[in-house]
């Protein structure tokens, strides 16, 4: 769920709304503040995953940097594992 498309936030909005009223007996308003409370979480979301690769990406270059042939060896050790 993204700003980019807003057209396809509006069918998704106008789907999800008529299946909580037809499914789950929910109104229309409560569908609506359901369906944009799931929106803000899922920017919230998408912002905490691009957090987790940035933090692993820092993990792995900063030893790359400070240690770079035992950051290497473990690197071609692994591989040799994977292989196996």
């Amino acid at each position: 769920m993204g700003k980019k498309d807003e057209k396809s936030m509006s069918e998704q909005r106008s789907k999800f709304v008529e299946g909580a009223k037809t499914n789950a007996n929910i109104d229309e308003a409560l569908a609506t503040e359901i369906f944009d409370l799931i929106q803000k979480f899922a920017a919230y979301a998408y912002r905490r995953t691009l957090y987790a690769h940035a933090y692993l990406a820092f993990q792995t270059a900063w030893p790359a940097v400070h240690y770079p042939a035992e950051f290497l060896a473990a690197n071609m050790t692994a591989e040799l594992r994977d292989q196996e």
